[in-house]
């Protein structure tokens, strides 16, 4: 679902215009995808109020009150939240009313009768604000706020839910509670975001007679059929190299249980072959709970150390020899920051050929020396949380959490590669400006373990042939609606990342994978 600002949307409207589509034009396309929306969502009709502003927003609803009318199955009344439409086109379509069919009843003058109506609904239209919208609701027109959302009927935002600023995700103190919205030309921001998202029931995107231009975008909204886009059907012919080798320098004596999240994760998302390195001093504790991965311990000091006992000569030649072959490295899920681990790391950065995806303590052990990522010469992804995007980029979590699409998009364009920043609304950048929001997640999912999983999930799916920024997108999407069917199954108490990866072929289902 693709998302525009208000001040995006007005340049694309336009720049079409200047193109020779008429204003006039795409508010009779939307007015008329609203009714037909209408239709489809609400087939047994019935009493339908439809509350309009005196702007474009109470113009589209006017169209679709005309649309509606011509249905035996709707009987439709329009009140005039302010009495009759100001902006010209919106007066335009006011004129076409048939009041032979339609009822037309001014609140100002007939607020009891408007009550009346909004109490005896079965459908609620709500075109009373549109994306222009900006302050807070007035208390001469508290009353019918307040009595849309104490009806029993079934409530229809159109374009955004009256009271919502568009371009912020905040919520108010009064708006429409609405149970469906229906969105023209592309989501908006309080549309596509939490916690606004939540306030628009369900999203429905209608037409306006154009598309715009990919740049015209500001940022999008994962859904099932981008991820589902992103994957082909394995070919018969296929083996366990045809779907990649994740080498993954993770876990440690304090912290096993990452290093097995991890693989767990990559293995039931279908990586060929995991390769699972960890200081010998883990080994009893996660090989005990790994089967699938090639289990690798080093006995101790550097890294570099084992892979001399391995048979090869230098340390290039070492850390070549062993990404030989690797079509991911993933570093950082519980390895800790001791001397050893710092000195390990930078140097299979140093000899990386292959994408790399740095987490956990590999950003803390970054954030102290950028310049192991800086110029790497392979694509690389950072999956920072708050916390460790502070230490990458000295802002404050405060100010990362007040802007975390400005914080992501800068940091990506900073250190050249994708960035996971997680969260609500986990934000996934290119260093080019491509920007996706993940939807899918709940707070159960508040759990040390769980980035461990989305790690794992995002190197299998690399290692698969999907390129950073889109491994980090689907991995996101996968990851979270396995925390949603967890959640679901288990609640969002008992919902841990051992039952949110045994979900994971749920997962896979639902988005038809």
């Amino acid at each position: 679902m693709k998302v525009m600002t208000p001040e995006q949307i007005y340049s694309a409207e336009n720049n079409e215009n200047a193109e020779g589509l008429s204003y006039e034009s795409m508010m009779r396309t939307a007015g008329n995808n609203l009714a037909a929306i209408i239709k489809a969502d609400h087939p047994a009709g019935g009493n339908t109020v439809v509350v309009c502003g005196k702007g474009k927003n109470g113009g589209d609803g006017i169209i679709a009150a005309n649309k509606l009318s011509l249905d035996p199955r709707f009987k439709v009344s329009v009140i005039l939240a302010f009495g009759e439409p100001t902006e010209e086109l919106s007066r335009k379509m006011f004129g076409e009313i048939d009041r032979s069919v339609t009822d037309v009843i001014d609140f100002s003058q007939s607020p009891d009768e408007c009550y009346a109506l909004i109490a005896g609904a079965d459908l609620i239209v709500d075109a009373i604000f549109g994306i222009g919208f900006a302050g807070s609701v007035s208390d001469a027109i508290r009353p019918v706020f307040e009595a849309i959302n104490a009806s029993k009927a079934k409530r229809i935002s159109v374009d955004i839910p009256s009271g919502l600023i568009a371009s912020v995700p905040a919520v108010p103190e009064l708006f429409v509670h609405a149970d469906s919205t229906v969105t023209m030309l592309c989501a908006k921001p309080a549309v596509a975001l939490l916690p606004s998202r939540d306030c628009c029931g369900k999203i429905t995107v209608a037409g306006i007679g154009f598309t715009p231009p990919e740049t015209s975008f500001g940022y999008e909204v994962t859904d099932r059929e981008y991820v589902r886009s992103l994957f082909k059907p394995r070919a018969k012919d296929s083996n366990k190299g045809s779907y990649g080798r994740v080498a993954a320098f993770c876990g440690s004596a304090k912290m096993p249980g990452a290093a097995v999240l991890a693989a767990k994760a990559a293995v039931e998302t279908g990586c060929g072959l995991y390769k699972a390195i960890f200081p010998k001093s883990a080994y009893k504790s996660i090989a005990s709970q790994l089967t699938e991965p090639i289990l690798m311990p080093f006995t101790n000091g550097r890294f570099m150390q084992f892979l001399s006992k391995m048979g090869f000569d230098g340390a290039a030649g070492q850390l070549s020899g062993y990404l030989k072959g690797a079509s991911v490295f993933l570093a950082g899920c519980g390895i800790g920051r001791t001397e050893d681990t710092v000195g390990s790391l930078k140097d299979l950065l140093s000899q990386a050929k292959c994408p790399v995806v740095l987490d956990a303590d590999a950003l803390n052990i970054v954030a102290k020396d950028t310049s192991m990522i800086k110029n790497l010469g392979v694509p690389l992804l950072i999956t920072p949380h708050p916390g460790e995007m502070s230490r990458l980029t000295h802002k404050s979590i405060a100010e990362i959490q007040s802007d975390r699409i400005g914080t992501a998009l800068e940091a990506a364009k900073k250190f050249g590669c994708a960035v996971l920043l997680k969260g609500c609304d986990t934000v996934i950048c290119s260093p080019e400006g491509r920007v996706f929001i993940n939807p899918t997640g709940n707070p159960g999912m508040a759990r040390g373990g769980s980035g461990d999983v989305l790690s794992g999930i995002i190197a299998s799916f690399i290692a698969q042939g999907l390129d950073v920024f889109d491994a980090a997108v689907a991995g996101a999407y996968i990851h979270g609606l396995a925390g949603d069917i967890a959640a679901d199954k288990y609640t969002q108490f008992c919902s841990t990342p051992l039952r949110l990866i045994e979900e994971l072929p749920a997962a896979f289902k639902t988005v038809g994978v």
